[in-house]
């Protein structure tokens, strides 16, 4: 019986590793229309400059899979769009058509636009579209666990790699308190002084008149406060 044991064995474990190559080795998805037509907004470009020439958005499927190489070689900015072009066919997505892509796929697109937003994190820890990215995703609480914490965390240091987005993100959540987080106008001054330096005109003006950016804001939690 052993000896028949043996090679049985020998050829599961050879299926096992077959099977996993073949798991991770699966390559780019057909590319929907929506990803195709995708663009990075006006503040992805204002805080990363050189984010579309070092990975232009694909428009035909040979464009994308040539950014899946890229990526896979280790190209922080091309694993940070992918991470951004995975999310959008998925139920966290207006616009997800379960008739289009199954719930089952939807999860999964889920984990690899995580995967690719790590990877991109993993390859450039200073990433400041990914790291913001990631402060959103704790922020909001749908594609991982809803952590306010490490939300600010990444934020805090999105804003240090120079996103002005982050810095203004964190000025308004200290101004007033948000869950969990406490109210601090020390810091919420903090990051608005960094936001001017990123070149916020806004925070120009709340940094120049700070005693009537502190009484506004004062009014603001007071009726925040007092609504049923």
């Amino acid at each position: 019986m052993t000896k028949f044991l043996k090679p049985l064995l020998l050829i599961a474990t050879i299926m096992m590793i077959v099977s996993a190559e073949i798991a991770t080795a699966a390559g780019p998805v057909q590319a929907s229309k929506r990803m195709l037509e995708y663009t990075y907004s006006k503040t992805d470009i204002l805080f990363h400059k050189n984010i579309r020439k070092n990975a232009p958005e694909p428009r035909t499927q040979q464009e994308f899979e040539a950014l899946h190489r890229r990526a896979d070689e280790g190209d922080a900015d091309s694993n940070y769009l992918l991470s951004d072009l995975y999310i959008l066919e998925t139920e966290f997505n207006s616009y997800y058509d379960s008739d289009l892509i199954s719930e089952e796929e939807s999860k999964r697109r889920v984990s690899e636009s995580l995967h690719f937003l790590q990877r991109s994190l993993d390859i450039n820890p200073v990433h400041p579209l990914a790291l913001n990215r990631a402060g959103i995703n704790y922020e909001m609480g749908r594609v991982v666990p809803k952590d306010m914490k490490k939300a600010v965390y990444y934020f805090d240091r999105a804003s240090r790699s120079g996103n002005g987005v982050a810095a203004h993100h964190l000025f308004e959540i200290y101004m007033v308190g948000f869950e969990g987080i406490s109210k601090n106008t020390a810091k919420a001054r903090y990051y608005a002084d960094l936001a001017k330096e990123l070149g916020s005109s806004f925070h120009e003006y709340t940094t120049k008149h700070w005693d009537e950016t502190l009484k506004y804001y004062e009014r603001f939690d007071k009726v925040q406060t007092e609504k049923p």
